[in-house]
């Protein structure tokens, strides 16, 4: 594991040195030396491996040259932060090892390890600040690659009841310094934090190679269950979990610690951290530690330390490189099943957790070898290497050319002088309808924000299409949506999966219109699926939805794509309905995004200032800031208004929701008395993870339920229960005492992985569903996303609902309701919102979720943060994917040398095809339009009209011009 930590002060770093870094293990009088590393440390006379002295590190840490005392940072700033501690740790059967075994290789397979991340990865990344003489502000960087640190080698834990748990771990304390150009200066960490998950698995990569190859230890994957996520590790093979759980006594202390508290979030429990440790014991020798570590184990334990490790195993250079090409394989599978584009340093750090003891060089020239698109993008003075694939590519593009192709190739769909039956419809709703009804075009959307009305529009122009003959077929990416949908009168709606699935569908939609509602939230892959259809049955489609909301968790924006490059023709609602007044303005704002609104001033940024001036975002501390939110809830629920919670994560949503709960019970509105229900948790995984054995390792009991059926006699919802991983075959048994069954791996696609546990429920408890199905009686629908309130239960346990529905206490798809994330709240709206908002939330703060939230109130909102300056930064980013297709136009090509000559000849042949195919475009207009001229044809010329346009756009966007 590595952790970042920076510190905050001279003074307080100084003491960290003398009572940490120096004095780090916890047995009789041992001190720790350090030593000098890095480019640094040759530069400023240190020298390479040098122990270090307090006076040296005293100097750094004020800005003095470590030899001559002279200042070395052009400012002196009070508020300098002086360094950062990076940690190394080892897992616990590592130290394990070293302990019990005396097995000193470790230490040096570790210091080995950590020098080489530190000299290869580490410092590359090191940069300095670039100030800007017009913005002192500036957060342009440069690049130095230089860095000076100082490593200490620790062995052991705090103290549990006196005594310490072995625990190796190298501190490398980086100094606030960098130099370039012959100039000194502060350094930037920022590259170095960011890219903290990459850093750690290529040490612990180089770390099991090293034990593997070099020691002769077998190393094994290693999965567990982590606030619903299951998270990868490894371990010494030999060494069971129960023999590490012995030796974990500090993180036991702590979590006990967090249970009796009712602490739950990470923060605060590292804070628990700090105020239960014990005094360093110094009265205890190294060997009378490792006589008490021995103590603990059983005969068999011993026994088995006895057979660890031997000398290094020979693995054949070809093996190797076949398991590197097979973990970037997963990599790019995995990255790229959620995202149009991806780092490259994500890559290689997922699939050095993939192949476990690989090097980083092995997997980094591997994938410099298979066939990947590469661009390098500038990011304030960073380089970031963005990676994507061919298929990728060319999903995008088949779903452009489809929509561009279609452009002014149909008739209208109805007459122009319709005359609206909906009155009340304002001109920009107006407009939109006679823009869906007018168009020629196969692919078109209407486009508008949150709460514009367009289901009122959507409504007037199904009726105008149907009495003209068509029918108007109606669809929604999520069930949630479509029940929203049904609400309106479109009681025939379905999901866009149902739509892709449905064959039998298909012929219905022959020459009709398709109408895809929140279409902001598709896929490339779903969108590509309903192009297919539409193009098999001459059918047109109309895509309804907000690209600035969400988009959909899988890869690529869709509905975005096709506005920036097919030249989507689209109608644009952008008068707001449901809010009123100053929160109608700031909604407003805050929808125009990065847009300029006013002097200085982004939609975002002052639609959040209009905000915090109506007094609607609280800065409240943790812990009041719940019991605040819950006494808000309360009391709009007291005066009949329907409310809505919102919150950026799940661990956010569960801490407010606990408080919310608390508060109803004390009120008498939530009964005392709970019942247990099953509660079944995604993992989200993607298909690439579902395909690996390793990804069931040390996962019995979880949950397998099929979607779709599958081979092997698998029907659709049918439930298993994982039995184990046996060499390449996972085994599962039915939950209902079935016999087991060879999981199809293969079938990823078709089935879902959840963790299970028990759900505590009380009556007046709100509840929402996470998935679709029916209640108990087999007829009545439960839709994904559904809000209801639990009134009882009946005999046998189950949920009786306030709708009248009986649920299974076993259907699982299910959370108390009270908050719901950003993601979940899309398409619902209530009278009043609030939103919890904190800095730990951060990283799933952005414009979008900033947005859907805000807009969810129909009457008022309110946001409970516990910082306004970091939100405020926060709700900047964009919370956009980077889309292959915007990749490829951007930045400099990267291809490595084996392909360059073959990629130039790609460029070459794409270049002839693409004059070939608009010289052929560009006859067959020619051609029709004299046709239409002869013949006397006004609506043919009209159409051709078009049709040229379109041309027109199509050959400036592929020379890289936009629309001409």
């Amino acid at each position: 594991m590595l952790i970042a930590t920076q510190g905050k002060s001279v003074t307080g770093t100084q003491q960290y040195f003398d009572q940490v870094l120096t004095q780090g293990d916890y047995y009789l009088g041992q001190e720790v030396n350090g030593q000098w590393r890095g480019h640094g440390a040759e530069l400023l006379g240190l020298g390479h491996g040098t122990d270090v002295t307090k006076q040296q590190f005293n100097d750094l840490l004020q800005g003095n040259h470590p030899v001559t005392g002279a200042k070395l940072t052009q400012r002196d700033r009070k508020d300098r932060r002086p360094g950062m501690d990076l940690t190394f740790s080892v897992p616990k059967s590592v130290s394990l090892a070293w302990a019990i075994n005396g097995d000193e290789r470790i230490t040096q397979a570790l210091r080995d390890a950590v020098h080489e991340t530190m000299q290869r990865d580490v410092e590359p990344l090191m940069q300095r600040r670039v100030r800007n003489g017009q913005n002192a502000n500036s957060k342009q960087k440069a690049a130095t690659g230089k860095l000076v640190y100082a490593d200490f080698l620790h062995k052991t834990s705090r103290p549990v009841d006196g005594t310490p748990d072995p625990h190796l771990h190298v501190h490398a304390y980086v100094i606030n310094w960098t130099e370039h150009k012959g100039k000194h200066y502060a350094g930037e960490f920022e590259e170095i934090v960011r890219q903290r998950p990459s850093l750690q698995a290529k040490f612990e990569a180089r770390l099991a190679g090293k034990l593997k190859k070099e020691l002769g230890y077998d190393v094994k994957h290693t999965r567990y269950l982590q606030s619903g996520r299951i998270k990868a590790g490894w371990e010494i093979e030999g060494v069971e979990r129960k023999t590490i759980e012995k030796f974990s006594r500090r993180t036991e202390q702590v979590e006990e610690h967090a249970k009796e508290n009712d602490v739950s979030n990470a923060a605060e429990k590292a804070k628990l951290g700090c105020k239960t440790r014990e005094k360093k014991d110094k009265g205890t020798s190294v060997d009378q530690l490792r006589e008490e570590w021995k103590s603990r184990l059983s005969p068999k334990e011993r026994d088995s330390f006895r057979n660890l490790g031997s000398d290094g195993k020979e693995r054949a250079d070809g093996t190797d490189r076949e398991d590197a090409a097979a973990s970037v394989k997963y990599a790019l599978d995995h990255h790229l099943y959620r995202e149009s584009t991806v780092e490259r340093h994500q890559v290689v750090a997922t699939a050095l957790e993939h192949g476990l003891s690989l090097s980083p060089e092995d997997v980094e020239q591997t994938l410099n070898s298979v066939d990947v698109i590469e661009r390098s993008l500038d990011d304030n003075g960073t380089q970031r290497h963005m990676v994507t694939t061919r298929e990728v590519l060319a999903a995008e593009k088949r779903m452009i050319d489809f929509a561009r192709d279609g452009r002014g190739t149909r008739k209208s769909m109805a007459d122009r002088d319709y005359e609206f039956t909906r009155d009340w419809l304002d001109e920009h709703q107006k407009s939109a309808v006679s823009f869906v009804l007018e168009s020629r075009d196969t692919v078109l959307a209407v486009t508008g924000g949150a709460g514009t009305g367009k289901s009122s529009l959507m409504q007037e122009a199904a009726e105008a299409i149907e009495k003209t003959g068509k029918n108007v077929f109606t669809f929604a990416p999520s069930t949630g949506a479509v029940e929203v949908l049904k609400d309106k009168g479109f009681e025939r709606s379905e999901t866009v999966e149902h739509l892709i699935r449905n064959d039998r569908l298909h012929p219905q939609l022959a020459g009709q219109i398709i109408w895809i509602d929140e279409a902001g939230l598709l896929d490339v892959r779903s969108m590509n699926a309903v192009f297919d259809i539409a193009k098999s049955q001459n059918a047109r489609v109309v895509l309804s939805g907000d690209t600035r909301q969400h988009s959909s968790p899988r890869r690529g924006e869709a509905m975005r794509l096709l506005e920036s490059e097919a030249g989507l023709n689209a109608a644009k609602v952008e008068t707001i309905q449901r809010q009123r007044g100053l929160y109608r303005a700031a909604v407003g704002m805050i929808s125009k995004g990065h847009e300029t609104v006013e002097p200085g001033k982004s939609g975002l940024l002052a639609g959040f200032d209009l905000l915090d001036k109506m007094g609607k975002i609280k800065e409240i501390g943790d812990g009041d800031r719940e019991e605040c939110l819950a006494q808000t809830y309360l009391e709009s629920s007291e005066k009949g208004k329907s409310t809505l919670v919102v919150a950026p994560t799940h661990a956010e949503a569960k801490s407010v929701t606990d408080r919310i709960r608390h508060s109803l019970r004390d009120k008498g509105k939530l009964s005392r008395d709970e019942n247990f229900i099953t509660q079944l948790k995604s993992l989200n995984l993607t298909e690439a993870e579902k395909r690996e054995v390793i990804t069931y390792a040390d996962q019995t009991g979880t949950i397998v339920q099929f979607h779709q059926n599958a081979k092997g006699g698998f029907k659709k919802g049918e439930r298993y229960r994982v039995a184990g991983a046996v060499g390449k075959e996972v085994r599962v048994e039915s939950v209902d005492g079935g016999q087991r069954k060879t999981l199809p791996l293969d079938a990823a696609s078709r089935f879902e992985i959840y963790s299970e546990k028990e759900l505590s429920i009380a009556i007046g408890d709100k509840v929402r569903f996470s998935l679709g199905g029916t209640a108990i009686d087999g007829k009545m629908r439960i839709s994904n996303g559904r809000l209801d309130e639990v009134t009882g239960f009946d005999r046998a346990g189950n949920l009786v609902l306030k709708r009248g529905t009986v649920v299974d206490k076993d259907f699982g798809h299910l959370d108390l309701g009270y908050v719901v994330t950003s993601h979940a709240s899309q398409g619902k709206d209530r009278q009043v919102a609030l939103a919890a908002m904190s800095s730990e939330s951060l990283p799933a703060v952005n414009a979008k979720q900033f947005y859907v939230t805000v807009s969810r109130g129909s009457e008022d909102v309110t946001l409970f943060v516990d910082d306004k300056a970091r939100i405020r930064r926060a709700i900047e980013k964009t919370g956009q994917q980077l889309s292959a297709t915007e990749l490829v136009r951007s930045g400099e090509t990267q291809i490595s040398q084996e392909h360059s000559k073959d990629q130039q000849h790609d460029y070459w042949r794409q270049g002839q095809q693409l004059v070939r195919s608009f010289r052929d475009r560009l006859a067959h207009w020619w051609n029709n339009q004299s046709a239409a001229r002869d013949a006397g044809d006004p609506v043919g010329r009209h159409r051709q009209a078009d049709v040229g346009r379109s041309l027109g756009d199509d050959f400036g966007r592929s020379l890289g011009l936009g629309p001409t």
